[in-house]
């Protein structure tokens, strides 16, 4: 317990001394208390170089007491956190070739695969390459037209984001000398559909029929019967003249015209009836 919280202390600092003690511990032949110390640091949530640490100093404890399969095992896991990692330095031949058979069990040989997919910060190329074939990467922007253009890139292993516009892309890694090994195409993005076009509608506007037959017969009525009414009264008047008259040629005269106003106060009577009748007989056909 208290070893470990030691060591949790000792991991906010730059340099690991339990590291550090391990491999002293190592070089003096004394790889128990070498794996004890190793085996409380995996517990830990160490960066990655110094898992890499770790378990190459595990798997070189491991030959050292004779353990080539331990060895292998602890290299495997070296790789499954950097499978880029280049080797033991400064090792026996017997930790060599265990790594190296370790690699080959986990990567076949000649093993190189490149990705690359847009997003939002650009683009995100991943390149797996345990046996170091690529020694450039770059990113072709509108390949094969006269845009083309070529920017290269860092190569840091396994992921390098860059930036990229809309525009095709083509991601391009090339090995020692200068041959493209790799590489992936990466389509123009589709440019956003514009929203459909709003469609007006004007409004429907009912077709003019024009006068309506229905008013000009009405309208006609009503004037044959104003006029039938007017008449009717200077009919009247005619008639209480001629009583008035003194002599009789007069009251002939008033007569006379009283009668013939009487006439046409029945014809545009009887032409304002008719006139009615026809009125109501469009309205009550008319659509």
């Amino acid at each position: 317990m208290v070893a470990a919280l030691l060591l949790g202390l000792a991991l906010a600092t730059d340099a690991n001394p339990f590291l550090a003690q391990a491999q002293q511990h190592y070089r003096a032949l004394e790889y128990e208390q070498a794996e004890t110390l190793l085996a409380v640091l995996r517990q830990q949530p160490l960066p990655p170089a110094d898992q890499l640490a770790v378990f190459d100093l595990l798997a070189r404890i491991a030959i050292a007491k004779d353990d080539a399969g331990a060895a292998r095992s602890h290299y495997r896991a070296l790789l499954g956190v950097d499978p880029h990692w280049p080797g033991p330095v400064d090792a026996a031949p017997k930790v060599v070739e265990a790594f190296t058979q370790a690699k080959a069990a986990q990567f076949p040989r000649g093993l190189c695969t490149l990705d690359a997919r847009r997003t939002g910060a650009g683009v995100e190329i991943t390149l797996l390459d345990p046996y170091r074939q690529i020694a450039t990467l770059e990113l072709v922007t509108s390949p094969g037209t006269p845009r083309e253009r070529t920017v290269p890139l860092e190569l840091s292993l396994p992921i390098t984001t860059a930036a990229a516009s809309a525009v095709p892309l083509d991601v391009r890694a090339r090995n020692k000398d200068g041959v493209v090994f790799r590489h992936v195409m990466l389509p123009g993005l589709e440019p956003e559909p514009l929203p459909p076009p709003v469609e007006v509608v004007a409004p429907q506007l009912a077709p003019s029929r024009g006068i309506s037959p229905t008013l000009v017969v009405g309208v006609g009525a009503a004037v044959l019967a104003v006029a039938a009414v007017g008449l009717a009264a200077a009919s009247a008047a005619e008639s209480n003249q001629s009583f008035g008259a003194t002599y009789a040629s007069e009251r002939r005269a008033h007569y006379d015209a009283s009668k013939a106003i009487a006439v046409g106060a029945y014809a545009s009577g009887a032409a304002a009836v008719a006139a009615g009748v026809g009125t109501l007989t469009l309205w009550f056909w008319a659509p």
